[in-house]
């Protein structure tokens, strides 16, 4: 991202938190200090698409906060992202974006947790000649799989704790066979309406950047695709569709 733009964020960061946007917060904490109780506690920010995710070529995910760190924190922020999600975040106004920065995800994963075991074995009969260097592959075993998906949660939940995050949202990728969606996923869906549909009524028109409006599509996308699509309200399904 340019000086000229990252510049740009960190002024609508903190007088441009628009009142719609202090108005969407207020009423998520006011939603929250009613729910309270275990589940708050288990599970302290939405994380829509949580579960154990399978990647096919790119794996990336967005962090929604309450407010945008600090400039002068997020270089700090971004060291203690999981490497294979380090290699390409971004900033832009409320969101953080960290991902693989190329189509070879599983092979980062790989090579991250190298001391779990070598690679899932494939079928020869499916092997183009190209496995480890073929886009896709290798495929990380279930333990490398694991040890990704619980420090991609123990960053989150520690970022959180230092600066609270409004949500989270990674997509399921289907050419990999989606993501085994857990229960904090499911107890997500609970609040996307005063999370999600609250911030797309605050920012789809115009979003304070493009990496708010992909957040938006992702949080959006999965609760289509799950129990609650009939929430989802006519208007913001057609904006979804029209992105698509």
């Amino acid at each position: 991202m340019s000086e000229r733009g990252e510049a740009g964020a960190a002024k609508r960061s903190g007088k441009a938190a628009s009142k719609a946007t202090r108005a969407v917060r207020g009423r998520g904490e006011a939603g929250a200090a009613k729910r309270g109780g275990k589940a708050a506690a288990k599970y302290p920010f939405p994380f829509f698409g949580a579960g154990l995710a399978s990647y096919f070529e790119w794996g990336s995910l967005y962090v929604w906060f309450e407010e945008p760190p600090p400039r002068a924190a997020r270089a700090g922020l971004v060291r203690a992202i999981p490497e294979p999600f380090r290699r390409a975040p971004e900033w832009g106004s409320f969101v953080l974006y960290a991902g693989s920065g190329d189509q070879f995800i599983n092979l980062h994963i790989c090579m991250a947790y190298a001391a779990l075991g070598d690679p899932q074995q494939i079928d020869p009969d499916d092997d183009d000649e190209s496995f480890g260097f073929g886009v896709g592959q290798p495929f990380p075993n279930l333990r490398q799989s694991r040890a990704f998906e619980a420090d991609l949660r123990a960053w989150l939940l520690a970022l959180h704790r230092r600066h609270p995050i409004a949500f989270v949202a990674r997509r399921e990728d289907s050419e990999a066979g989606g993501t085994q969606l857990d229960a904090w996923h499911r107890w997500s869906l609970g609040r996307f309406a005063e999370v999600v549909l609250a911030r797309w009524q605050a920012h789809h028109r115009k979003p304070p950047h493009r990496l708010a409006d992909w957040a938006l599509r992702v949080a959006l996308g999965l609760a289509l695709d799950s129990p609650i699509a009939e929430q989802v309200p006519a208007a913001a399904k057609a904006w979804y569709d029209r992105a698509g």
